[in-house]
């Protein structure tokens, strides 16, 4: 989980919302993920925490279907023959509940047409990457600044020792 600091966050909610956009005082916390293939080269995804409001109304309308099932079994035998168990079903499973994909937002990438990254290797600190891709080649990348550091050839000629 990683917390901006007040001015960066003014900074990305004004650039992504524009001049007219409302932008939240408080910066929430959020998560970066960098993820690597074929265009983007390297992309920076950041997933930030819902608002309340969501979990509110989720919770509202968990309690009131609770109730709907509660009032529906028990209407046929009435409230005393539900509450003695007369009318249960016995073999009823719950249906688990699928919930749509989350689409994260691209923040930004470093795009390259004929590259394909094949994986990353994070430093232990989570401030630089390593990434390889098809060719061979290894980029160390600078996590929070979005940069190439360094790049090297081969992965034989490449020894990267993160301490």
């Amino acid at each position: 989980v990683m917390t901006t600091t007040q001015f960066d966050h003014l900074v990305t909610e004004s650039v992504r919302k524009g001049f007219y956009g409302a932008v939240k005082p408080a910066a929430p916390s959020s998560s970066l993920l960098v993820t690597t293939g074929c265009n983007p080269y390297v992309g920076y995804y950041h997933a930030s925490e819902g608002s309340s409001q969501q979990f509110l109304a989720e919770v509202v309308h968990a309690v009131a279907s609770k109730l709907m099932n509660f009032i529906s079994s028990y209407s046929a035998g009435g409230i005393v023959g539900g509450l003695m168990g007369f009318n249960q079903t016995k073999d009823q499973k719950p249906v688990p509940k699928i919930e749509p994909a989350t689409v994260l937002p691209l923040r930004f990438g470093l795009y390259d047409k004929r590259r394909q990254g094949t994986s990353i290797y994070l430093s232990p600190n989570k401030c630089l990457a390593a990434v390889t891709d098809a060719f061979g080649r290894v980029i160390l990348f600078d996590v929070f600044k979005g940069i190439a550091v360094r790049m090297w050839k081969g992965e034989y000629f490449c020894n990267l020792y993160i301490v």
